[in-house]
């Protein structure tokens, strides 16, 4: 206990950007993987320390993903494609590991890159807008936005994440894996 030890890795056709952050859902990390755009999934389970790759989405239009987060225990990856449609792509894995799971819902309407931070309810998800400093909520049944004004935060921050409370340390780097 305590000792550091280089472990296997997993061979991609890319390496793991050293940027990305870390998604932690099914008691695992998981980063995009790719060398140019991100063409696979990695994950690492904290509990056998081992690493495996998880299907990716399948896209007949193939759009790059910009984003890849966790909303509610699932994986999403999610393409913003605001210069060809205004459109924000978000695909949701419903069920861990099994590549038919993924499920696509678009959202339309803003001239703005977003990513999703969270889902507060079933029809409302939370969304960070890129470069503005700001947070909205888009209603997926009304298809309409809203701004989300949190006093005295949001001007502080330039770049919103959510978080899974855990014990792996936030400072676990990816050269300590590799």
């Amino acid at each position: 206990m305590g000792l550091w030890r280089r472990l296997e890795s997993l061979c991609t056709d890319g390496a793991i950007p050293s940027h990305g952050f870390a998604i932690l859902v099914n008691g695992a990390l998981h980063w995009l993987a790719g060398k140019s755009f991100p063409s696979a999934i990695v994950g690492f389970d904290l509990s056998d320390e081992k690493f495996f790759e998880v299907p990716m989405p399948i896209d007949d239009n193939h759009y790059p993903c910009h984003d890849f987060v966790g909303l509610r225990g699932c994986l999403c990856q999610v393409a913003n494609v605001k210069l060809i449609a205004n459109k924000v792509y978000v695909w949701i894995m419903k069920e861990y590991g099994v590549a038919e799971s993924w499920t696509k819902f678009s959202v339309t309407g803003q001239n703005l890159a977003f990513t999703p931070l969270c889902l507060i309810s079933d029809d409302d998800i939370v969304f960070d807008v890129c470069g503005e400093k700001k947070l909205i909520v888009y209603n997926k049944k009304e298809e309409q936005w809203r701004d989300l004004n949190v006093d005295g935060i949001i001007a502080k921050l330039a770049r919103i994440r959510t978080f899974t409370e855990s014990l792996v340390s936030p400072m676990f780097g990816l050269d300590a894996i590799f």
